[in-house]
């Protein structure tokens, strides 16, 4: 008998998730059926019943699951529940939640790192294949051992080559020969896909994951009525087809000049006024004068002469603007800005201006016809003019109405058959594109580009101290609009707009400006010249001025030219890292912590302006216009400046941002783990020559080689450790593993040289390095989680991972050590045969028992694990423990 659903059928059906409240009522009604006793299942239900992309929307709105528990989070209720046993995996719901998860976040925008999540995605479907080859050979022994009859003695598995290559493949092992290993690695299996799961569910606790979900699921349900209507199926249509473009518009304040009626300008309009007030200033003097007029709701016989005939029932207009040029506009509904009623009103609407030879009669009754689908109550308002108080005949002001109703089908006559082409322009024009506000603020964005004549006359104002100082603030103002963030070198140096301006500053008295301004003048001259080492200096100057943007673009152009770390001296490498972590702090605080709507200097920076409290105008050229294309970003076309809402902003700003960081930091650390400066040569250190040919490692004179050389060194690794803290933090993943065990082990080995030339531990002093208090805050926390992720698999470095960690536990973490040490992964799995001596224990208590050094019997300890141990490779590290302990105690007997 099925269970009776828990929800209803049609909670998430994409035809009733019309908007952002009706999804967020959706999830509040599922929130408020949630219990801890239901929970799992109405998940299963969701998992059975919804699609994918509904699954990811419900579980990135993690307050909808505060009925699990106040303290557990839904992570954690996953990850405790997770099974333990192969047998129960493949029919569990977490597998179906990772194989649902893996597939969806395959190809998702919000994945940055594709190689890693496309791992995940292959590991989460072979899993369920091994572990049900596994569970073949388990059951027959458990089932044995469970009705009490005596244990069988472990069998050879029987091999098959499929199962095989996958375990060698996927777990770097070979296929187990007895079913007691066979039960460590369906552990290590188990605990793979238990990482998979938490990664997954981490991704999609990532700020804006949940946002970005909602307005993809909205967009779809929009996309699924367009495919309707176009094949004819759809039984109703949208009651807003062109006024949900506007909710894209710049709503603002009018300015001198302009009236009570909105106006809203294409971007066939836009083009039209910045190409005309190149080229011909009259033509575009008129053309804005001619909109201020509609504004003021001036419908004179010119101004308002019905383009489309008596015949059609919602008029599109022509407005004069000379001989040969005429604006095509229409009064349209769009909604009210202040209105708490959400009532809508009259605007003018300008589709483009055009000669009379372009407005002919296909597009005439092609527009009208489409304006005509949007029913009869919509072409009634349209209609309605209401004229101003003591004002001429010819002057009116819009009306507000309260919120038009649906459009029934019966109301949509036939409409015109136009050719492909022609359709889809009108579509575009009308539906798809976003319309601007035509405002002082919009029109200031064309009116920039007159700053040049402004400067050649202040600067032929010599002697007017004034004079120099507006041309200087001109100047500046329009290199940082035309020189922004990320910009290529060579792009700047190939615009004729800032080549001209940086002429303007050549003829500029540097010594006359005030600090901050000579410098800004300065770095923006080197970025022109491509001088590095003189964007290095700056970097470091605005940085302790306190001006931010200037020192991040400054440090940004010198960090985007290739690093050069490899083959830099220890010193140099030490101030370079230094300067690096600065640099990725200045990027951590712009993503992290400043509002890129709210402050203007990052606007500056990054080449955006605010047209409106809620509207922003990205330039073309710009790196944020050229990610915002990479991420194809619907809004977003190759040749032109686009709008972006508040929300819309940011999230494109955290987005290529943390990408950004993850990039540099990537870059950095590659060169680093490369860089002669961490590896000196110990041949030529010892014997004064090296036969290497092109030695990847460091030749460094004895004579240099002191106490102060062996802390730069560990001061070097522990920068390079917070730099590379820096990369987990920003970007919210998952501690990547190889890497912090890489930089635990070179720090192991930078703490114990391997030759006493290169120093000891007893020459470390902490209080000569800057970066130790915060750099080992976090290699506590490294060892921590190497510690409790360490398992048996992969075995071929196990021994040297788990003394290396152990040796900076007690090195820097002597008083939590022993307590999470015992806690260690591999103490709470199955020991593998070689790491259990013939008395039947484990060698592991012994080694940490060894290491600690605070039982009487842990010298005897030690002794006991060597015996055991026959790879010397593991015992180095050990040694530096073990026979110190032996001297002291031989030496306290002979005493």
């Amino acid at each position: 008998m099925s269970r009776k659903r828990l929800y209803r059928s049609d909670l998430f059906s994409l035809e009733k998730l019309t908007s952002t409240d009706a999804l967020e009522s959706a999830l509040e009604e599922l929130q408020s059926i949630l219990t801890k006793d239901n929970f799992k299942h109405v998940f299963q239900e969701l998992i059975d019943n919804e699609s994918p992309h509904t699954l990811l929307l419900v579980l990135s709105c993690s307050y909808i699951f505060t009925a699990l528990s106040e303290t557990t989070s839904l992570t954690s209720w996953f990850l405790e529940s997770f099974p333990s046993e192969a047998g129960d995996y493949d029919v569990s719901f977490h597998h179906k939640t990772i194989s649902c998860l893996s597939t969806e976040f395959l190809s998702s925008p919000v994945v940055e790192d594709k190689e890693l999540c496309s791992r995940h995605h292959e590991m989460g479907q072979i899993a369920p294949k091994v572990l049900k080859y596994l569970f073949s050979f388990l059951r027959p022994v458990d089932i044995g051992s469970e009705n009490g009859k005596a244990k069988r003695m472990p069998q050879p598995i029987m091999r098959e080559d499929g199962a095989t290559a996958l375990v060698k493949k996927y777990f770097d092992v070979d296929m187990p020969e007895t079913s007691s290993e066979t039960s460590v690695l369906v552990d290590h299996v188990l605990q793979r896909q238990k990482e998979t799961l938490k990664f997954y569910l981490e991704l999609l606790c990532h700020p804006g994951v949940s946002i970005s979900l909602k307005e993809d699921c909205i967009t779809s349900v929009f996309s699924i009525e367009d495919e309707k209507n176009a094949s004819g199926s759809a039984v109703k249509s949208f009651a807003y087809p062109i006024v949900q473009p506007m909710k894209s518009a710049l709503y603002i304040d009018t300015a001198e000049g302009f009236g009570q009626w909105t106006v809203v300008v294409s971007s066939d309009t836009d083009n039209f006024l910045r190409s005309t007030h190149k080229k011909d200033i009259s033509t575009f003097n008129v053309t804005v004068k001619k909109i201020k007029e509609l504004s003021c709701g001036h419908f004179t016989h010119n101004n308002q002469k019905r383009l489309s005939g008596s015949a059609t029932e919602v008029p599109v207009f022509e407005a004069k603007v000379s001989r040969n040029l005429r604006l095509v506009y229409q009064i349209d509904i769009i909604p009210g800005v202040y209105s708490e009623q959400q009532e809508v009103l009259e605007a003018i609407k300008i589709f483009g201006i055009y000669t009379n030879d372009q407005i002919d009669n296909c597009l005439r009754r092609s527009i009208s016809d489409q304006l005509h689908k949007k029913g009869a109550e919509y072409r009634k308002r349209c209609a309605v003019r209401k004229r101003a108080d003591q004002a001429s005949k010819d002057t009116f002001i819009p009306v507000f109405f309260s919120p038009r109703p649906e459009v029934s089908l019966s109301e949509i006559e036939n409409i015109l058959d136009l050719r492909p082409d022609g359709a889809a322009q009108v579509h575009s024009r009308l539906v798809v594109e976003k319309y601007i506000t035509f405002s002082q603020p919009f029109l200031n964005t064309i009116l920039n580009s007159r700053r040049e004549d402004a400067i050649e006359l202040f600067l032929c104002e010599g002697e007017s101290k004034d004079a120099l100082r507006r041309a200087q603030e001109c100047i500046l103002e329009g290199l940082w609009h035309g020189i922004s963030f990320g910009m290529d070198s060579h792009a700047i140096r190939s615009d004729p707009t800032l080549s001209r301006l940086m002429h303007f500053a050549s003829r500029l008295d540097v010594t006359s400006m005030n600090q901050i301004k000579a410098a800004e003048l300065s770095m923006f001259i080197a970025i022109s010249q491509d001088q590095a080492s003189r964007l290095r200096e700056l970097g470091l100057e605005f940085h302790k001025m306190g001006h931010s943007s200037a020192a991040l673009l400054c440090l940004d152009q010198y960090f985007s030219r290739a690093l050069q770390i490899q083959s830099m001296t220890l010193i140099d490498a030490i101030e370079e890292l230094d300067l690096f972590y600065i640099y990725v702090n200045l990027l951590s605080a712009t993503v992290y912590q400043t509002d890129p709507c709210k402050d203007i200097a990052t606007a500056t920076l990054f080449g955006f302006q605010q047209m409106a409290d809620n509207k922003f105008l990205v330039l073309r050229n710009t790196w944020l216009h050229k990610a915002a294309l990479e991420l194809r970003l619907r809004s977003a076309t190759s040749n032109s400046d686009f709008i972006l809402s508040a929300s819309e902003l940011r999230g494109l700003f955290h987005c290529v941002l943390v990408d950004h960081i993850k990039q540099r930091i990537d870059a950095e650390n590659n060169e680093c783990a490369r860089s002669k400066a961490f590896r000196p040569c110990l041949v030529f250190a010892v014997s004064g020559f090296c036969t290497q040919p092109n030695c990847p490692e460091a030749h460094v004179s004895p004579s240099v080689i002191d106490a102060g050389y062996y802390n730069m060194r560990i001061r070097l690794h522990l920068q390079q450790i917070l730099i590379f803290q820096s990369l987990i933090e920003n970007v919210h993943a998952d501690m990547e593993y190889r890497g912090t065990k890489f930089w635990l082990h070179r720090l192991c080995d930078a703490l114990h040289p391997p030759h006493h030339m290169f120093g000891s531990i007893s020459h470390l002093a902490l209080s000569t390095i800057p970066e130790a208090p915060k750099a080992l805050n976090v290699v506590k926390d490294w060892v921590r989680t190497l510690i409790y992720r360490r398992e048996f698999l992969p075995d071929m470095a196990f021994l040297t991972d788990v003394i290396r960690a152990t040796t900076l536990a007690f090195m820097f973490d002597r008083s939590e050590a022993d307590d999470y040490l015992k806690h260690a992964a591999y103490f709470s799995m199955r020991t593998p045969p070689m790491y259990i001596r013939r008395g039947g224990s484990s060698i592991l208590p012994e080694l940490l028992a060894a290491m600690s050094g605070t039982y009487t019997w842990s010298l005897t300890a030690g002794f006991v694990f060597v015996e055991q141990v026959l790879f010397l490779m593991h015992l180095c590290q050990f040694f530096d423990f073990f026979f110190p302990g032996m001297l002291l105690c031989e030496n306290y007997l002979l005493t």
